[in-house]
């Protein structure tokens, strides 16, 4: 399979697990990293899913968020 169908099987899946109540708001859902592994994928094709379900609001991105929190816990020690 290429990866233009990886990505949207990704996608396809995650979606279902959302609609299907698998996941609920507040889940966390697998990392780009666990997802890359368990496809055998390029973690910039799990991404491309995760980016999907974003755009659409399926879900919140937050790693912004925990990276700015985890640089002022460093930077208060």
């Amino acid at each position: 399979m290429g990866k233009a169908i990886m990505y949207e099987r990704i996608y396809g899946d995650l979606l279902a697990k959302i609609q299907s109540g698998d996941y609920q708001p507040g889940d966390r859902l697998p990392s780009e990293k666990e997802s890359a592994e368990f496809y055998g994928v390029s973690r910039i094709t799990a991404k491309k899913a995760m980016d999907m379900l974003a755009k659409e609001k399926k879900i919140s991105v937050i790693m912004y968020i925990l990276a700015v929190l985890f640089i002022l816990k460093y930077l208060l020690l």
